[in-house]
This record gives C-alpha cells, structure tokens and sequence, in this order.
C-alpha cells in the first residue's frame, strides 16, 4: 500500500512494483548527467507498507504510475516575465489561451503585458512532487586587495606601485535544488581559494 503524508492512496500488488514505481517517477526529474545529483526523492512523506487489503483495491502497475503522476488543476497567480506573451505563457503552464482569457476578466488577445504585472491561471499541481538537489563547482576570480603606504619625505603628488597585485581564483560549489524540474533556490555551499591572489601595494606622499 502506498501512502503520502499519512493517507493511504493505492494498493499494488507487491512491493517491488512499488519501489520500481518510487524510481521511475524520480528519474522522470533527473537530468541526463546525474554526476553531480547529492539527492534525489520526494517532497512528501512516500512510503510503502505491507498490510492486507481487499483484491478490488489493488490497481495494475500503469494505473498506479497514472494517477501518482497526474496532477491537478488549480488557480494560481503567474507574474509577467521578459519575452512573456499570452501563447508563451500558456505553453509554460500547461494551459490555454483561452482559459488564461477567461480567468482575467477584461482581458484580450491585444491587452499589453506589462513586465512584473500578474495574471490568474490555472496550473497544474502534481500529485507527488520530486525533489533533486545538484551541486556544482564554479571558477571564480578572486579580488586582489590593495595596500596603500604612505611616505612624508615624498611630494603629495607622488604615486608608486611597488608591488604589483594580481586576482587569484576560487572554486565556489553552489547548490541548486529543483522541484519537478524548476530551480527553486540556488546556495553558495562552499568557497576555497585555489589560486591566492597577490597584494597590490602603492606609495603615496605625504609631503
């Protein structure tokens, strides 16, 4: 029996059809190049339990995936992007132009979006939805910091670099955590300094 959050949802008939089911929904996620995937799994609490049920609840493999991985309809708010048209936007949400019409009275085909303006859709909200997290290593320039040293037997004009800077580099691993497939946060994880920048010192006059 699978349950999500505490409520039972379908009976399969054993539990390896479950655990295949559990993979192939996760994998539906999982970008072709999973080397750098540290997790992977569901955002609600799924779970397999053996227990005895009556035949007629048990469901074949297909309609269990089906209805595991159909989502539903539901209103929500989309804010106008760059580039955004009313096709666009339906394509991005699964809906139509026509619904996204009929749920913004006073609306037209012609109606210019305004960028940052938001509109009522409808969206389709998953039964279940997959969680991956993917880290990834970025090279960075590392800033060279400057010294200034002063000098009162000089002029006020005078000006010297006596030690020339240089950028270093670091290697920054930032996390990005995807639900179903969109990034919903990205985080600096980790930073190390692989090329240690150098110093620039200058000379200036006091005098």
């Amino acid at each position: 029996v699978i349950t999500v959050d505490g409520g039972q949802i379908l009976a399969l008939s054993n539990e390896s059809d479950a655990e295949r089911l559990f993979e192939e929904i996760i994998a539906d996620y999982m970008p072709e190049d999973t080397t750098n995937i540290v997790e992977s799994g569901f955002v609600e609490n799924v779970i397999a339990v053996t227990k005895f049920v009556d035949s007629a609840e048990i469901v074949s493999y297909e309609e269990a995936k089906e209805k595991l991985t159909y989502g539903t309809s539901s209103q929500g708010t989309y804010t106008i992007v760059s580039g955004d048209n009313l096709y666009a936007i339906a394509s991005k949400n699964s809906t139509t132009v026509e619904e996204i019409l009929e749920m913004n009275p006073g609306m037209t085909i012609s109606t210019s979006l305004r960028i940052g303006d938001e509109i009522n859709i409808k969206m389709m909200i998953p039964f279940l939805s997959v969680k991956t997290v993917e880290n990834v290593v970025f090279t960075e320039k590392e800033a060279k910091g400057v010294e200034t040293r002063t000098d009162n037997t000089k002029p006020a004009t005078y000006k010297k670099v006596i030690q020339q800077g240089k950028d270093g580099q670091k290697e920054v691993t930032t996390q990005i955590i995807r639900i179903n497939g969109f990034e919903t946060e990205q985080r600096v994880v980790s930073e190390k300094i692989t090329v240690e920048p150098v110093t620039e010192i200058i000379v200036v006059g006091t005098n």
